[in-house]
């Protein structure tokens, strides 16, 4: 079964469940893991119509749009994600999203992507770089994930065995984690400025999922940068389902080596 073929089989649930956003979330969590944005874009665009009050998808969105090229209408939703008020159970999701938009403003201006406003870019950039003073980070780890009123937690094992999660929000090499989000969609970030040789594990710990009878399993999108913003820039994103409530799930091994 191709993944076109996946998401045809998928939204004809869909249309048999008008109305059931859990299972559309879950669909275009789906066509983000099988690369196909438009698709994605499509359910986001009507889980927005119905919820106007979730930054989430608005973010998604803006994502979305990004990968298919389509980057002014990106920059829209990235302004209305980053510079809207959104309610404090969605914890650092304002600084988290403008993170995200930096990095496209930067794209932008090294021409990777294009652009009809590029004075509105090289002035919304600056901006933007210096509300957030964003330094450089070497390594930064991004979790969202799909159903509400999950409680999901960023873990970060540094080389040295010291771990950066809620209880321990800032490590003695730099490391950083944001806000707990315990209800909502999250999102959760680790960053730090530079790593240390060795290997980082990042994991998540998944605690409580309020379901329905349709609701569809928690699955978390995970993104990873190696010299966020830079011309060395490395992505990595995947979509992980998680399954047994109050257990730890590996999400990747990321190794600065010697040499």
């Amino acid at each position: 079964l191709s993944p076109a073929d996946g998401i045809k089989a998928l939204s004809s649930l869909i249309e048999r469940n008008q109305g059931d956003l859990v299972m559309m979330r879950d669909v275009a969590y789906a066509a983000l893991e099988w690369n196909m944005p438009s698709s994605a874009y499509y359910l986001l665009k009507k889980i927005v119509k119905a919820r106007p009050y979730e930054p989430h998808s608005y973010l998604l969105i803006a994502q979305a749009l990004q990968e298919t090229k389509n980057t002014d209408l990106a920059i829209l939703y990235y302004e209305i994600a980053y510079s809207s008020k959104w309610h404090e159970k969605n914890g650092d999701f304002n600084t988290i999203a403008g993170l995200d938009y930096l990095r496209l403003l930067k794209n932008i201006k090294s021409r990777k992507y294009k652009t009809k406003m590029p004075a509105f870019v090289n002035a919304r950039l600056i901006t933007l770089e210096n509300e957030l003073k964003v330094e450089d980070n070497e390594l930064i780890a991004v979790i969202t994930w799909n159903t509400d009123m999950s409680d999901v937690d960023l873990h970060v094992i540094e080389p040295g065995g010291e771990e950066c999660y809620y209880s321990n929000k800032e490590t003695k090499s730099g490391g950083r984690i944001t806000k707990d989000v315990t209800l909502g969609f999250g999102p959760e970030l680790y960053m730090t400025p530079k790593m240390k040789h060795g290997k980082y594990d990042i994991r998540v710990k998944y605690y409580s999922q309020n379901r329905n009878k349709k609701s569809a399993r928690t699955k978390i999108i995970a993104t990873i940068y190696r010299n966020f913003g830079k011309k060395n820039e490395s992505v990595e994103k995947k979509v992980v389902t998680l399954n047994d409530n109050k257990e730890m799930h590996e999400i990747a091994l990321v190794e600065k080596g010697f040499f």
